[in-house]
């Protein structure tokens, strides 16, 4: 099965490579106080894609329409997640979009409450699909880690095969959890320029 992960996309609605299912990590908008653009840019380019695979996504921090105006979010052709799960082609796939609480942004939470939201995550779990990543994998910054620590304990305790993130832009790139397969997709660098490709993995 061929896998494209993408995150941190911030209004750049790329080429997406052939695959069979497509993984979108949050950080979508343009400009997070344009709703207009979901229901125009972003749902055409949805729609276009999911006749060619199935598409999978969790909100970003900057994705404040999911978080403060759930009822102005389009129907669209792909699965959003948001603390729930999907079952499609014999995987069990969890999303949730939180990350460590920074400034006034989106799906921002303390340690303490999204270890209670990792709690939600079935034991059995096959892809996690989320925005920020686990403490010490694709979450640096050029001063510190900024990942959960309590999200990085889940992984190694359900062992999911994939595990798709993005957030910290400086942090691209594959990443070995104990043998679980974690992706930063972030497309942008740190500022916000498209940087990177998208990352096809094979499951």
């Amino acid at each position: 099965m061929r896998i494209c992960c993408l995150s941190d996309l911030h209004g750049n609605l790329i080429q997406v490579p052939d695959c069979d299912l497509l993984i979108l990590a949050g950080d979508l908008c343009r400009n997070h106080r344009d709703y207009l653009w979901y229901s125009r840019s972003f749902k055409s380019w949805i729609d276009y894609n999911a006749n060619k695979c199935k598409i999978v996504g969790v909100a970003g921090n900057h994705d404040f329409i999911f978080q403060n105006n759930p009822h102005e979010v389009p129907d669209m052709n792909w699965t959003y997640l948001q603390d729930s799960g999907t079952k499609w082609n014999g995987l069990n796939i969890w999303g949730s979009p939180w990350q460590k609480r920074f400034c006034d942004w989106a799906f921002n939470a303390d340690e303490d409450d999204m270890k209670n939201r990792w709690e939600l995550i079935p034991k059995d779990t096959d892809i996690l699909v989320l925005h920020g990543p686990p403490y010490g994998y694709g979450d640096k910054t050029s001063e510190e880690n900024v990942g959960s620590p309590s999200l990085l304990e889940k992984i190694k305790e359900i062992k999911p095969k994939l595990v798709v993130a993005g957030h910290i832009h400086s942090g691209y790139g594959i990443y070995d959890i104990e043998g679980t397969v974690f992706v930063n997709a972030a497309l942008v660098d740190e500022r916000y320029v498209l940087a990177n490709k998208p990352i096809i993995i094979e499951i």
